[in-house]
């Protein structure tokens, strides 16, 4: 949620551009310039626009940083593109800063427009200790990337605010929370013992979703009471005891953290610190014949509503569905039923502009194998599989990369 705010007010700053000094009835020029769309995926050509008074000469067109194709068009236009092709593993949202100078007879002017590229989604392999980055168009870069120094397998990524990945893993193989930089390179791990040497996780309630919230800490939802660890890994407390092992993790845009938890067709409400619970039914009612279960992975959006993973049971079978619920838990969207999965519930969701990315759940039981696949983030369809395989599991956006390296926890 705070990334989203982020790219909001990134937006907001690239609609406003910037001007150079001078009257307008003389002086150097005024310089204003526009972006359209102002964030994008790689790929989408973004168009600029600048308008300079008093009367000047140009514009001279530069972008910066370096990677992106800048074409001027006929006018004050230009034309900004990031192919998938020149982004590597590592490519997290970006922000261009498109400039335009102008001269008249007093001197030059310059103007400017920030555009947003969306960065890198990853995907965790289940069965090795790899990611596979999938550009925001939806093109997969490379070879899967090796998570060094970190066995595996994967359950569930998140990024960091420093820029560093959260991987959680089974904790039969080791530390349940380790931390990578965007090349794979190992930084450290979170505490895997409580201050009394218990075990924080273990083989029958692994770790399911991982995401740090706006306070700094890191939730690890698995048991019946979520881990909190500090910003850095040093384990800080659970949180109050749910009914039953927790599983979808998010938080609202007040503060909440809401989780799923095993065998129950509700959400919990979490209060910051993770110290009240409170227990909500869901209150989405199903076409006639029909019905819901199975909640999994949650996803807040910044109008305060939720989007669920969960099961629709039908005569002629079940499938995976997403459903946008209001903060009263009332349906407000479901997935298109041409989108919906068979026999398998996303198991983690991932949202960066229009585009949302799930991993599937593991194999077993009724539930199918199938891909990592991206939908339409207003539910309205499916872009199909990010890649072939079934063996994957978590799933995370990069957002922006800070300059300097991640610091170890």
């Amino acid at each position: 949620m705070r990334h989203a705010l982020a790219m909001a007010a990134v937006a907001a700053a690239a609609c406003t551009g910037s001007s150079a000094p001078g009257g307008s009835t003389g002086g150097l020029p005024q310089v204003a310039c526009t972006a359209s769309p102002p964030l994008a995926p790689v790929g989408t050509p973004v168009v600029v626009r600048c308008y300079a008074i008093p009367g000047a000469a140009g514009p001279a067109w530069a972008v910066e940083p370096p990677g992106a194709s800048l074409l001027p068009r006929a006018g004050n236009e230009a034309t900004l593109t990031v192919h998938a092709g020149s982004v590597g593993p590592s490519f997290g949202d970006t922000v261009f800063l498109v400039r335009a100078t102008y001269r008249n007879a007093a001197g030059e002017g310059t103007g400017a427009a920030a555009v947003t590229m969306l960065g890198n989604t990853w995907i965790a392999r289940s069965g090795a200790a790899a990611v596979l980055a999938v550009a925001s168009d939806g093109t997969p870069l490379a070879a899967p990337l090796a998570l060094q120094g970190t066995p595996g397998p994967v359950l569930a990524m998140a990024g960091r605010a420093d820029g560093a990945v959260l991987v959680a893993q089974n904790p039969q193989a080791g530390p349940p929370v380790r931390v990578h930089d965007r090349s794979g390179v190992a930084l450290g791990s979170f505490d895997a013992a409580d201050a009394g040497g218990a075990a924080l996780f273990d083989a029958a309630a692994p770790p399911r979703a991982i995401q740090q919230m706006r306070d700094g800490t890191v939730w690890v939802t698995g048991g019946t009471r979520p881990v909190i660890y500090e910003p850095g890994g040093r384990f800080r407390g659970r949180a109050a005891e749910a009914p039953a092992e927790t599983m979808g993790l998010t938080q609202l845009p007040d503060g909440r953290v809401a989780v799923t938890y095993r065998y129950a067709w509700g959400i919990g409400f979490y209060d910051e610190a993770g110290a009240t619970l409170t227990k909500k039914a869901i209150a989405a009612t199903a076409p006639s014949g029909e019905s819901y279960g199975a909640a999994g992975a949650l996803l807040a959006l910044a109008d305060g509503h939720l989007l669920l993973a969960a099961a629709h049971f039908a005569p002629a079978g079940w499938t995976g569905t997403l459903l946008r619920l209001d903060p009263e838990l009332r349906l407000d969207a479901e997935l298109a039923a041409s989108a919906r999965v068979p026999r398998n519930v996303p198991r983690a969701l991932s949202l960066a502009g229009s585009a949302l990315d799930a991993a599937p759940s593991p194999e077993g039981g009724d539930t199918a194998a199938t891909c990592p696949r991206r939908f339409a983030a207003d539910l309205s369809g499916s872009a199909g599989c990010l890649d072939a395989s079934t063996d994957f599991l978590g799933v995370a956006h990069l957002g922006p990369a800070l300059a300097g390296p991640a610091r170890p926890p």
